[in-house]
């Protein structure tokens, strides 16, 4: 539509061009018969008409070229792109992808504590401040690789990170546990399943690890004391003497719960069993 636009002045001075030769013939053929030139004439004005045809002619194909040209151009790159697009999307292996500075999702009481749809660490840590003296510190405390029976390669990441607060330069005791479990499926990175535990005791994070091709969750229970009267209370959150030891299979679509297990915790502390 542009090359119309461009041509359309060129043909209608090309065109004035050709009435005004005709008309200069006739007057020269009339003025000039006598004389014998009107071939002379004719000729000149032919060769003029036939010059302006060719320059127009190599003009609109100069613009074909230069248009066609952008227009490669302009492929290309979309092709580039396309193919770097391509490049971080697709892996062939879990352990292509770097867990120590990745971003994952927020899991619910991530985005409650942080307010972030997700958090991208940076060499295995992130600073949120939230007012003048208040932080949330997320740090990754456990990334492995375990066998998980009926993920692509079986290859599955456990990646675990802790959140604990920061007042006035002093980190709080309290911490949280927000577990990550990514597969690759169809040669792109999966997020199987992701959630968070409670603080220490009070169904805080133990260990998570692969057995038999299962994956295994492991978290603490809270002590229940009863006082000489009867009184239930809670037991004291830095310690446990139990935990459960819960095994899942992966479906294909989610892990299912198989089987769940109160074990004895022989430290009697509630803190993460990573080792």
């Amino acid at each position: 539509m542009l090359r119309v636009k461009v041509m359309l002045p060129l043909i209608n001075k090309l065109r004035c061009f050709q009435r005004l030769c005709l008309a200069s013939s006739s007057d020269v053929d009339f003025a000039w018969h006598k004389k014998g030139t009107r071939n002379t004439v004719s000729l000149t004005l032919l060769i003029a008409a036939m010059t302006y045809v060719v320059f127009f002619s190599l003009l609109n194909g100069c613009y074909e070229r230069k248009s066609d040209k952008k227009m490669l151009n302009s492929n290309s790159l979309q092709s580039v792109n396309d193919q770097e697009l391509n490049k971080e999307k697709v892996i062939s292996d879990i352990f292509e992808i770097d867990f120590t500075n990745h971003s994952f999702p927020s899991t619910p009481q991530m985005k409650k504590l942080t307010g972030l749809q997700e958090c991208k660490l940076s060499d295995g840590a992130l600073e949120i401040k939230l007012e003048e003296d208040t932080e949330v510190v997320l740090r990754k405390e456990k990334s492995d690789f375990e066998k998980i029976l009926g993920v692509s390669g079986k290859n599955a990441n456990i990646t675990v990170l802790s959140s604990s607060a920061r007042s006035a330069g002093v980190l709080g005791t309290g911490r949280q546990h927000h577990v990550y479990i990514y597969g690759v499926l169809n040669n792109k990175l999966k997020l199987l399943w992701c959630f968070d535990t409670g603080d220490r005791a009070d169904g805080g994070f133990r260990n998570a690890y692969g057995e038999n091709e299962n994956l295994v969750i492991e978290t603490y229970n809270i002590d229940v004391l009863k006082n000489s009267s009867g009184t239930v209370s809670a037991g004291a959150s830095c310690c446990a003497k139990n935990y459960v030891k819960a095994i899942y299979e992966w479906t294909g679509s989610r892990f299912q719960l198989i089987s769940a297990v109160k074990k004895n915790n022989n430290s009697n502390a509630a803190s993460p069993q990573m080792d």
